[in-house]
């Protein structure tokens, strides 16, 4: 069974470059560009871990993160940034 990744940002050449990633590397990976999408994403599939924007263009990641954790508690998500 491949483990299953979640790409969670705003801009989505991004997401579609490390999905592409993801898979050549045996992994199953969607993606979202926005909180709402990735929240659904999360509950239609079995996600294994989460790569999760802190900035989502108007929305913040943070925020998300609760959601996620409120969903599963022990879900590993890791957080990324473009900003310093």
């Amino acid at each position: 069974m491949k483990k299953t990744i979640l790409v969670v940002d705003d801009r989505e050449r991004l997401c579609e470059s490390l999905t592409q990633n993801f898979e050549e590397f045996g992994y199953q990976a969607f993606y979202a560009t926005s909180g709402k999408d990735a929240l659904d994403c999360y509950k239609n599939q079995n996600v294994h871990v989460v790569l999760l924007d802190i900035m989502l263009g108007e929305e913040n990641g943070i925020d998300v993160l609760e959601k996620l954790l409120n969903l599963n508690k022990d879900l590993p998500v890791i957080m990324i940034t473009g900003y310093a």
